[in-house]
């Protein structure tokens, strides 16, 4: 492979131990991301599983099936009903299919950033609440509780998060855990509601769940097992992938029975591993979508509009890994 996105090597002892850049990972993380760019040609990457919710797009007992991660893009659905809200694509809808998705996602993402350029907040908060809709997680209390409680100071929020995010220098292995908003240091708060939000609002930010992580984590086993015949020993730090801690999901556990569970760690919801995942697996999606040439994703014609397509593959792969 030619393409080779900030591989180069650091200069011995000009890094402190606790970060990790980019530039960094991708260098750690190179004999993977080879191995990881032949599975989007077709026969490159055979996974199945069996629905076991209408939440998938399948009937349940169906079983999805895929030959790389360009099929398993092919094969995406999120059913979802949206709310109704003036100018949006498919408005009071249900939509499943990538392209309907993807459309609504954009527009979402447009209005939110003109949103915070007028700082009107009430606009934010609406359109981050039909972001959660669509994500299916509005109803959890709990979920994106930072950005809900901030008022009239949430533009000003979604700004800082926006101008963090664009940031080059951000480390994955000790990540920034809070920015600083109207003088006021507030938490980044990561989670499964404010990671969509984010991804919204900021480019190439990579909509990082429980599934994608443990599509990730089943890559990096699957490779560990045809590279180095399974001797977990081999696995960088920087590749550790892990999913959310939910027992009725077990099935989205990557860890192969004969291995450590800190190579595949349970995401607890400590902030800073959920934010240094999230690098991570941005990184991984851009590099994909660099070296996609002469793969299906080149129907999207230019690297930055393949980051969501290969998220997808990513995110149907991880419903089940085991």
């Amino acid at each position: 492979m030619t393409q080779a996105i900030e591989m180069s090597n650091s200069p011995d002892g000009q890094r402190d131990a606790n970060l990790m850049l980019r530039r960094d990972f991708y260098r750690e993380a190179r004999p993977f991301l080879r191995w990881l760019v032949g599975t989007m040609q077709p026969g490159g990457f055979h996974h199945s599983w069996t629905a076991r919710s209408i939440r998938t797009g399948l009937a349940r007992g169906e079983v999805w099936t895929c030959d790389s991660l360009y099929s398993a893009f092919e094969r995406y659905a999120w059913p979802v009903r949206l709310p109704v809200e003036h100018g949006m694509p498919h408005s009071g809808c249900e939509i499943r299919a990538f392209g309907e998705t993807h459309e609504t996602f954009s527009w979402l993402g447009r209005e939110l950033r003109s949103a915070i350029d007028e700082n009107n907040a009430d606009r934010c908060l609406r359109l981050s609440n039909v972001v959660l809709e669509w994500g299916g997680v509005r109803h959890r209390p709990a979920i994106a509780k930072v950005l809900r409680s901030r008022g009239e100071s949430l533009p000003s929020y979604l700004r800082a998060i926006r101008h963090h995010f664009a940031r080059q220098d951000l480390s994955c292995r000790n990540p920034e855990e809070s920015v600083v908003v109207e003088g006021e240091l507030l938490p980044i708060g990561l989670d499964s509601g404010t990671t969509k939000i984010f991804s919204s609002v900021c480019e190439n930010f990579a909509t990082s769940d429980g599934r994608v992580g443990a599509a990730l984590g089943a890559l990096v086993a699957r490779w560990n097992e045809e590279a180095n015949g399974g001797d977990h020993k081999a696995i960088p730090e920087c590749l550790r992938f892990g999913h959310w801690p939910q027992d009725k999901n077990r099935w989205r556990d990557p860890k192969p029975d004969h291995h450590p569970r800190h190579v595949y760690p349970i995401l607890s919801e400590a902030n800073g591993l959920r934010i240094g995942q999230n690098l991570r697996v941005n990184w991984v999606c851009r590099f994909l979508a660099t070296a996609a040439n002469g793969t299906g994703f080149t129907v999207f014609k230019c690297a930055a509009k393949r980051v969501r397509p290969l998220e997808a593959a990513l995110f149907m792969v991880g419903y089940a890994v085991r």
